[in-house]
């Protein structure tokens, strides 16, 4: 296509390897563990002595190659921060002293556990084994991480649709309880301002910032999740970091075939008064793993092929209505090692899929928009070594977005009818679309340990990163018009030419990080990063191809190339990470934290996007009765002269605030208690900075009580309207919250991880209670956008939509006699807090206004229950056959997640009507066979 860049430019590449080179010859600059994790500790005699020149070795079938080597420092410390999730044995030896070997040690990724080491003296050539003692406190990092390794993932169950309900299970983090949702609320942020990564690679999407690509679970080997006390290595996001760690071969050939259904007959219902509960026509799953050595200690190889297909319909919806869907999602990784310094490996997934629709209530699967496309993603590494303590690291890839948003019905061409009165979609989609994406990502660092600067021992880190990402979308509005009944009578038309929007966004930062260990107490975390961040829009065609299920479409009549515009967006940020971690005790297993670091947002390109100069005006025209005809006019937007970017524009920010204690409070297991502080500042939304809005009393009547509200009504002319994005400072964000951890590993047949968090999360926020998590603030545009009028801060400041004071999580595994396996987890939500909207009829269109604040109501809270049984068949040659059988929703509970709560829509019987429920009791049975 015309006018798309894609890739990574030469310049940004040029520009990368040229501060990489800078840093490593103007820095004493240990590893990124965006991939891995570490080990560290120090080593002494039994009179309490340090001893400096210990060999300490790390092995696992995890890592690739020989074993890692280090030598303690004049203080006794050691440390290993590449090394692979795994378990590892550890051997300490020193001439005249007698060797320990370390067994057990679990490494998780983003986590270094402290390991001391006491050496007697004796010969070299004895040794002490230790087992059954793995520690779990990390000293090192001042900051709460929560890892689902391995044992977790293959044990507990999960609806396998990807990693969003693993994610769930972390403190603060929130989410709708419907399908394929993945916006997560971390500690409160906006559900736009998380970072998500495939080994440290991000892979967000260009236009939102979330996730798009949605990864099978049978390629992951960890998932990680970070939002506090985060290094200077990490950048665009306020709320968190979810990073997935993937699958990698080994010395030994390996593989797997599982398959997983779910027997129509074994759904529950939850809901019996409803002539159409949920249910199920068929849902499969089935995959392929196989991984092995291509060069045993050279290259390793590992690759899945995952596939599905699903048909379901919802609550209220007539099962023959139901529109199924399907997926096919390749995987592949190769990990090397070339020599004793020189490591890598290279990632390539991808997600195919097509042609699910889920019908609901007020939309009815005539109209319904179906996504299908494919999202391929690419993720490298390459470390190389110089000497034992200096690591260089070049990373890089990101995700290649192909996505058709097309109707149902395969009609391009009847215009779509929703009506505004009821809620309800009446005709065809109202648009259809292709997205196209481009993110790409180089990372180059260089790490280096250093006992002889200043005091103590330091862990430094230094790097810079490259982003080049860009997005289109071509939509067409179905003859150029859709339409907005009033309960049943035609009311408005709006009229729109084919349109083109886009962005870009070139981002270069520089970050240097030193995790100094002062003495074997303190040890501190100092941080700071730069970030240059730019967004304009490049030239874009108009004409592609639509491709719909069975037929495709062009998106214009003709091709238009539009020209981009320069220079729409600034930002240079400096970003301070500040903490501290003390060992309480002597053994460290008490460890006391605390941390500050101010977290700049990340920038979408739909913040800006409707500016391209190929998004056509937009005409609403009121139904004239009289001559039969929509001429009556309402509002005209034009994106070039009523939607503008201040060029003053700063960046949204996060000032995070933590303190915490984290213990060891027995073999294998952790407790961490942390209290974490958030203030947001400089919020990028919408402000109408040309029009002018007189208010005026609306009578609000409802349930027989009438209710003066005070509404804006436009005044000036729809011309007028200058819809702006820039910093309100007349908005606030407040949030706290308190949680305790508790992660007991797997040892002596069960692991069980739970948690405890009060929150209090406050906000300007809008007030629709609808499936999907209402707490995304980066689609900014003249027609859409929170802030845009003043009727949408009307009662808009309080708890946040996505607020459950109280939540506790709990997951847990057994291994019991005759190779069972049970698995259990357990999550209390109270409920979620929300308002009353209505609809009032203003010059400016029909306006919906939250007329009672969110906290009047509230939605019933949730128990959930699911349970796991394995049954493992032992077959001879180390073969085996598992038999599962999941349960979810135990208690088959019909626990209202969304309502319908707009009064003048649904009146005052059905306000707060049921829209969706929990899903009810559901068994999926799976068979695995592997070797």
């Amino acid at each position: 296509m015309r006018g798309r860049r894609r890739g990574v430019p030469m310049a940004a590449l040029t520009r990368t390897l040229c501060l990489t080179v800078v840093i490593a010859f103007g820095a004493s600059i240990v590893s990124a563990q965006t991939a891995t994790g570490g080990i560290r500790g120090f080593a002494k005699d039994d009179t309490g002595g340090v001893l400096a020149g210990v060999t300490v070795e790390a092995s696992s079938p995890a890592r690739i190659g020989a074993a890692a080597v280090e030598v303690t420092d004049a203080q006794g410390l050691y440390g290993f921060e590449n090394l692979p999730p795994g378990e590892y044995t550890v051997v300490y030896s020193l001439q005249g002293f007698t060797s320990v070997r370390r067994q057990g040690l679990r490494v998780e990724v983003g986590r270094t556990i402290q390991v001391d080491v006491e050496l007697k003296v004796g010969n070299v050539e004895q040794s002490i084994t230790v087992t059954g003692e793995s520690p779990v406190v990390d000293a090192l990092h001042a900051g709460v991480t929560s890892n689902f390794n391995k044992d977790w993932l293959q044990s507990v169950p999960t609806s396998r649709q990807s990693y969003f309900d693993v994610v769930t299970y972390a403190p603060s983090v929130k989410i709708n309880q419907v399908p394929n949702d993945s916006r997560f609320v971390i500690f409160g942020s906006s559900s736009d301002q998380n970072s998500f990564q495939y080994e440290g690679v991000e892979i967000s999407a260009v236009s939102n910032g979330g996730v798009w690509d949605f990864p099978s679970p049978d390629m992951m080997q960890e998932v990680e999740v970070k939002a506090v006390g985060v290094s200077a290595e990490y950048a665009n996001f306020q709320g968190g970091v979810v990073n997935i760690v993937l699958k990698s071969g080994g010395n030994q050939f390996h593989g797997i075939e599982s398959l997983y259904w779910i027997p129509p007959k074994w759904v529950g219902n939850n809901t019996p008064s409803e002539q159409f509960p949920y249910h199920v026509d068929y849902s499969y799953q089935a995959t392929g793993e196989l991984g092995g050595p291509i060069v045993k200690d050279r290259i390793w190889f590992y690759a899945a092929a995952p596939w599905g297909k699903s048909q379901s319909s919802g609550v209220g919806v007539d099962p023959a209505f139901a529109r199924g869907g399907h997926s096919t999602k390749p995987f592949a990784k190769t990990t090397f090692r070339i020599s004793q310094h020189d490591a890598g490996d290279f990632t390539w997934d991808d997600n195919i899929f097509c042609c699910a629709a889920t019908a609901s209530r007020l939309q009815p699967i005539e109209t319904q928009t179906i996504e299908h496309g494919h999202n391929p993603v690419l993720a490298g590494h390459y470390t190389h070594t110089f000497g034992s303590a200096t690591l260089f690291e070049l990373k890089g890839g990101g995700i290649y977005i192909r996505d058709n948003f097309t109707p149902f019905t395969d009609d391009f061409t009847t215009p779509g009818r929703s009506d505004s009165g009821t809620g309800f979609s009446l005709v065809n989609a109202m648009n259809g679309s292709r997205q196209v994406h481009n993110r790409t990502t180089i990372d180059a660092s260089l790490a280096r340990s250093a006992s002889d600067f200043i005091k103590g021992s330091h862990d430094f880190k230094g790097g810079i990163q490259d982003v080049y990402a860009t997005q289109q979308t071509n939509t067409l509005t179905f003859q150029n018009v859709s339409y907005s009944d009033l309960r049943g009578a035609k009311d408005q038309a709006t009229f729109k030419d084919p349109a083109v929007t886009g962005g870009r966004i070139r981002q270069i930062g520089a970050y240097l990080q030193d995790n100094w260990t002062v003495n074997g107490r303190l040890t501190l975390n100092l941080g700071v990063r730069y970030d240059h961040t730019a967004g304009d829009i490049q030239s874009m065609s108009s004409l592609t191809t639509l491709v719909g299920i069975d037929k495709t479409f062009p998106s214009a009549s003709s091709d238009v190339t539009y020209p981009g515009i320069p220079d729409l967006i600034k930002f240079n940020n400096v970003s301070p990470r500040l903490g501290m971690t003390v060992r309480l005790d002597r053994s460290g297993q008490t460890v006391f934290k605390t941390n500050y670091a101010r977290l700049y947002g990340k920038l979408a390109t739909s913040m800006f996007s409707s500016r391209a100069l190929g998004n056509t005006p937009s005409d609403t025209e009121r139904y004239n009765p009289i001559t039969g005809k929509y001429d009556i006019p309402v509002s005209i937007v034009n994106n070039q002269t009523n939607f503008a970017i201040d060029p003053s524009l700063r960046n949204q920010y996060t000032d995070q605030f933590f303190v915490g204690i984290e213990r060891q409070i027995m073999a294998d297991t952790g407790l961490d208690a942390s209290f974490v502080i958030k203030k947001e500042g400089d919020f990028i939304r919408l402000t109408d900075a040309g029009g002018t809005y007189a208010p005026v009393v609306f009578n609000d009547v409802f349930r027989g009580v009438t209710t003066p509200l005070t509404v804006y009504n436009r005044i000036s002319p729809s011309s007028a309207s200058l819809f702006e994005v820039v910093n309100r400072g007349d908005f606030s964000q407040d949030f706290k919250a308190f949680f305790v951890q508790v992660n007991k590993r797997f040892s002596n047949a069960w692991q069980s991880q739970a948690s405890y968090t009060w929150q209090s999360s406050q906000a300007y926020a809008t007030g629709t209670v609808t499936g999907s998590t209402q707490q995304d603030f980066a689609s900014l545009s003249s027609t859409a956008g929170f802030g845009r009028t003043p009727n949408d801060l009307i009662n808009a400041y309080g708890p946040t939509p996505t607020n459950s004071t109280n939540s506790v999580k709990l997951s847990t595994t057994y291994r019991a006699p005759l190779d069972l396996l049970i698995g259990a987890r357990y999550s209390y939500e109270s409920g979620r807090p929300f308002g009353r909207l209505i609809t009032a009829r203003l010059n400016q269109g029909n306006v919906v206004i939250l007329a009672e604040p969110r906290g009047v109501y509230a939605m019933p809270a949730v128990n959930d229950l699911q349970i796991r049984i394995d049954k493992d068949f032992r077959l001879p040659n180390r073969h085996d056959v598992r038999l599962s059988l999941d349960m979810f929703n135990i208690f088959d509970t019909g626990t209202v997640l969304t309502v319908l709560n707009n009064s003048t829509q649904q009146g005052d019987a059905g306000f707060a009507q049921t829209n969706t429920v929990v899903r009810p009791r559901t068994f999926t049975i799976g068979l695995r066979y592997q070797f």
